[in-house]
């Protein structure tokens, strides 16, 4: 999270809230195509310049370094979902691209398709929101008897960030996310997840 909250690519993203008059002047001079690299150093030049120049900023740099993570955090949470499908011991298929890309994405039995003419990217993340949004790992774990606890541990009224702790049979797993059910739920899909690696292991051991 921390290397994607201080990343060029990060900076260049979000210019248009963190340098909004540089933005505006860009287009007006029909120069909008600055690398992300350049937005980079213009931000962290921007900031360095605050620091040394302007008394009693401390604070909104420490706010500026704050916000900067917790949109990493979301970023992460939202844009990654077929990684934590993966991550929980879902799959992730491509099953055509000619034409279009066409995916499927299955946890526990449930599947789901998505296609996209853009990107196999696109129709990858929108076939495991589908599978997500259906599969409740946290009923899952509690019926085996399992539990899940939730905290608040930052963030802002407007995007506050949650840890989760998921509990069975002596294990545990931690997730963190922009609400309370998607941390729950991350927490024990992981946690579903290494159990049932576990016991894949412990069957090709016996054989």
């Amino acid at each position: 999270v921390l290397a994607l909250a201080v990343s060029n690519y990060f900076f260049a993203k979000h210019a248009s809230t963190l340098l909004p008059h540089l933005v505006t002047a860009s287009k007006e001079d029909n120069n909008d195509n600055k690398s992300d690299r350049q937005l980079g150093t213009l931000l962290e030049a921007t900031v360095f310049r605050v620091s040394q120049e302007v008394e009693g900023q401390e604070e909104a740099i420490d706010d500026l370094a704050t916000w900067l993570v917790e949109q990493a955090l979301i970023a992460q949470s939202y844009e990654d979902m077929k990684g934590q499908l993966i991550d929980m011991g879902g799959t992730v298929q491509t099953v055509r691209t000619t034409g279009r890309f066409e995916v499927e994405a299955s946890l526990n039995g449930i599947r789901r398709t998505a296609r996209s003419t853009e990107s196999e990217e696109e129709a990858e993340q929108l076939a495991a929101t589908r599978v997500l949004a259906l599969y409740n790992a946290k009923g899952n774990l509690i019926a085996m008897g399992g539990t899940v606890q939730t905290i608040r541990t930052g963030g802002s009224d407007h995007t506050p960030i949650f840890e989760a702790v998921a509990l069975c049979n002596g294990k545990s797993a931690t997730a963190t996310g922009t609400s309370k059910k998607r941390a729950e739920q991350l927490a024990a899909g992981h946690l579903l997840s290494q159990q049932k690696q576990r016991q894949q292991q412990h069957d090709k051991n016996g054989k």
